[in-house]
């Protein structure tokens, strides 16, 4: 397995990482958002972790909405189980409906305290290695009416350039890492966004 730098962060992770939205409860009758009839179960999960660890695979992605935490609580306790801590890169990801109420979803600083507080809690450790926002960062933009109008209309790797160049001009935090959807489901649907990878 090749190892590479997490972008500027000097953090090592394996060149693939293992993406654990597929791991969770299946859905059953009305669909909520996060949960998918196609998810695999806790037992059907073991033998792609173990297959990630045996091929050096140190880097691991989940949401806390990903099944309404079952995800996260299925990678937490395989990584307690079958490897050291501090041998693993932990990624996981906020924004979506986690409860039916007014502050059930979001960015605020409450959402971001209380949701990081509850994945902590179903991975079972005291830290994660990336906090990721799970949308795209439009708000920030929204005094750029000419950006805004194509956002929606380029594929994921001009909008990547584009908020790149923003937190130029604006001043937030440029990114410093993001996911591409490349799975048997969605295809190629985040290949677009692969060149940027070098942009930075």
């Amino acid at each position: 397995m090749d190892y590479v730098n997490l972008g500027k962060t000097g953090l090592k992770v394996s060149r693939i990482c293992l993406g654990c939205m597929t791991f969770g409860t299946p859905a059953t009758g009305a669909v909520k958002a996060g949960s998918h009839a196609w998810a695999l179960s806790e037992e059907d999960s073991q033998p792609f972790f173990r297959q990630a660890l045996e091929l050096g695979i140190n880097f691991f992605d989940t949401a806390n909405v990903y099944s309404r935490g079952e995800s996260e609580r299925i990678l937490g306790r395989f990584l307690k189980t079958n490897t050291r801590r501090e041998a693993t890169v932990i990624a996981t990801k906020l924004n979506g409906v986690m409860r039916d109420e007014p502050n059930g979803r979001g960015l605020s600083r409450k959402s971001i305290f209380f949701e990081l507080d509850e994945s902590l809690r179903r991975l079972q450790t005291d830290y994660v290695d990336l906090y990721q926002i799970h949308r795209w960062m439009v708000q920030a933009h929204s005094g750029k009416t000419n950006i805004m109008r194509l956002w929606a209309k380029r594929p994921a790797g001009w909008r990547i350039l584009v908020y790149q160049e923003a937190t130029l001009l604006d001043g937030p935090p440029a990114p410093l890492a993001g996911t591409a959807a490349v799975t048997p489901l969605a295809g190629a649907s985040g290949a677009s966004s692969l060149p940027t990878a070098d942009q930075k």
